[in-house]
């Protein structure tokens, strides 16, 4: 029950936790799945990585009865396929391409671009409000990520 409150109103202490918790596993998960590679080529390791984690999340998913008896199937599930596709799996065999081709440190150095693009595509559909501040943040993201990295030498010092 305590659990339960916690999801439903969570204090800030406790989102952290659950962010900082999310990093610290994506990091092992890159660190961890480079030698993995040697044996799976990127897009069977994606697959079995998925495969895996669907369990898991139809449990959880299966817990919200509410959301399931409220879904429009035939309007919700057209834009769950393409979004399953590109927003999940595209991307997860991608960092494992990019795990095999570079390593584990360079492929999770690109991690921080996730809030830069989505600020830039939020801008871009107007869900989000685009200022001078926007802007340049997004470019000293950018510009930062690109000057410690290296690609062609595989090295992420400058």
């Amino acid at each position: 029950r305590y659990c339960s409150n916690l999801l439903k109103e969570p204090p800030g202490w406790f989102i952290h936790v659950v962010l900082i918790t999310n990093q610290f596993i994506w990091s092992g998960m890159h660190v961890i799945s480079h030698p993995a590679l040697e044996y799976f080529p990127p897009h069977v390791f994606a697959a079995l990585r998925m495969t895996i984690g669907v369990p898991f999340i139809s449990l959880l998913a299966r817990r919200e009865t509410e959301f399931w008896l409220k879904v429009n199937w035939r309007k919700d599930v057209l834009w769950m396929i393409p979004l399953g596709i590109f927003g999940v799996a595209f991307p997860q065999w991608l960092v494992f391409v990019g795990n095999d081709m570079a390593g584990a440190s360079i492929t999770a150095s690109f991690a921080p671009m996730v809030p830069v693009n989505t600020a830039v595509m939020a801008g871009l559909l107007g869900q989000e409000v685009v200022s001078r501040f926007t802007v340049a943040g997004i470019a000293v993201a950018v510009i930062g990520t690109f000057s410690i990295l290296r690609v062609e030498s595989l090295d992420i010092s400058s």
